[in-house]
């Protein structure tokens, strides 16, 4: 039996103000919310381009402190319909996460680190139907833009 292919077809990116969620466990509360102000879903070759309308990113601190479970919901518009996300995953506290919470620098790029997430996307649109069948597997980024919000990247990948 051959290994899963992955092949990139969807690109998102969502920012918001700076979330102040604490990377160590604390007594009175380990769960965190964040609000998207926007952001942009497209497919990987950017033909096509959605509007982030609607999010919220809602994240458990794990009880070694080493990192959240995230789980996120995104409603995404373009010009003939919307895609909807919903996805769980990991994000782990790497060195260069850590230096980014610090302000030692800006971001951390794909690969560095953990953080992976597996959207669940559906579509009530024709050329897009087909994802409402799909697996997929995103991987993460996250950086400070020049403006001062911070912005949640993924590469999203179908499972083949």
């Amino acid at each position: 039996m051959a290994s899963p292919r992955l092949t990139h077809v969807f690109n998102l990116a969502a920012y918001s103000l700076p979330v102040a969620f604490p990377t160590e466990v604390n007594t009175v509360c380990n769960l965190y919310a964040a609000g998207v102000e926007g952001g942009t879903f497209s497919t990987a070759d950017g033909k096509t381009s959605f509007d982030v309308l609607n999010a919220s990113d809602w994240m458990t601190m794990e009880a070694s402190g080493t990192g959240v479970a995230v789980d996120a919901r995104v409603n995404a518009q373009g010009a003939n319909g919307g895609l909807d996300l919903q996805y769980q995953g990991k994000l782990k506290f790497s060195a260069e996460m850590m230096e980014m919470m610090q302000g030692k620098r800006s971001g951390t790029e794909f690969g560095e680190g953990y953080y992976y997430v597996s959207p669940k996307i559906s579509s009530r649109m024709e050329e897009f139907k087909w994802v409402n069948e799909t697996v997929f597997l995103g991987q993460g980024r996250i950086r400070m833009r020049p403006d001062g919000k911070l912005e949640v990247s993924y590469r999203i990948y179908k499972v083949d």
